[in-house]
């Protein structure tokens, strides 16, 4: 069981995941759309984990469902903003990716910290 899940393998994502294992805060476990990319990541982390004193796992998950036992679900999921690109245009892209990811969460009994862009419209489509 993770003490941690991270929905986002992307930059967000893999920094969150390295600083939690940099303060040894607790294990994690990575999920991502793109095939390979969490567990890429994951293995990277875990590779340094002997010379910076990892104390906890950060492994890559294959379903969501994984995440259930989470005390924590961080989910950084969804597109970057380009430049020129206005809030709005971003909230059209990433509300697909947070309808897709929010109904995997209905049961969750952990805290669930939306860092998707634009964050607070994101939160609310995540809770309704």
């Amino acid at each position: 069981m993770a003490n941690i899940a991270i929905i986002g393998s992307g930059n967000v994502g893999a920094n969150t995941a390295f600083f939690v294992a940099e303060k040894n805060i607790g294990s994690v476990l990575m999920f991502d759309l793109q095939e390979g990319l969490a567990a890429g990541k994951a293995l990277d982390m875990m590779e340094a984990a002997p010379v910076r004193g990892y104390q906890h796992v950060i492994a890559a998950g294959s379903h969501l469902t994984e995440a259930m036992d989470s005390q924590v679900a961080i989910v950084t999921a969804g597109s970057v903003r380009e430049p020129g690109m206005k809030r709005e245009d971003l909230y059209s892209k990433n509300a697909a990716v947070i309808d897709e990811i929010a109904p995997e969460f209905r049961d969750f009994a952990g805290t669930v910290v939306v860092a998707t862009e634009p964050v607070d419209p994101m939160t609310m489509r995540f809770t309704t």
